[in-house]
């Protein structure tokens, strides 16, 4: 192990032991991340960008994080608050790379399933999410590309 793998190891374990309602080494305990929580963690601690960068990225890339990435799983602050829900979109993006890393690992296509949707039912908005949100829907950045896409096409 590298003197950097080494840090980014000990920064994850500090996170582990900060925020241990968002982190978790143990898989079954892993739940999503809320969107843009690197912003965050630079607000509440000491650590530098870089390595909080770096061990987020070890630590969504992760296997066991990947699985967790099912639509309509909650996503979770700094304090294990739910701040949203992983899309359709999202989960197909982990399920993909899931699928992509264990082919690299050798394991046969035939044997590995796809995220799996949330037990709920997804098929209705999550309570409260409209009430919580109003004004106009923000753009994602598939959105836009496709908006882009659609109005090269149309020309």
């Amino acid at each position: 192990m590298t003197d950097r793998d080494a840090t980014i190891e000990r920064v994850i374990g500090d996170l582990l032991a900060v925020f241990p309602s968002t982190f978790s080494a143990e898989p079954r305990h892993i739940r999503p991340l809320a969107v843009g929580i690197r912003q965050h963690i630079y607000a509440r601690c000491a650590f530098s960008h870089r390595s909080v960068t770096d061990a987020l990225w070890r630590y969504t890339k992760r296997y066991a994080y990947l699985r967790t990435l099912t639509e309509g799983a909650e996503r979770v602050d700094l304090d294990g608050a739910t701040t949203g829900y992983v899309t359709a979109m999202e989960a197909a993006h982990a399920a993909e790379r899931v699928i992509r890393s264990l082919a690299v690992a050798g394991k046969p296509k035939d044997v590995i399933k796809p995220n799996m949707p949330a037990k709920k039912n997804i098929s209705e908005s999550p309570p409260g999410r409209e009430a919580a949100k109003s004004g106009p829907r923000r753009l994602a950045l598939a959105d836009l590309r496709h908006a882009a896409a659609a109005r090269r096409a149309s020309t």
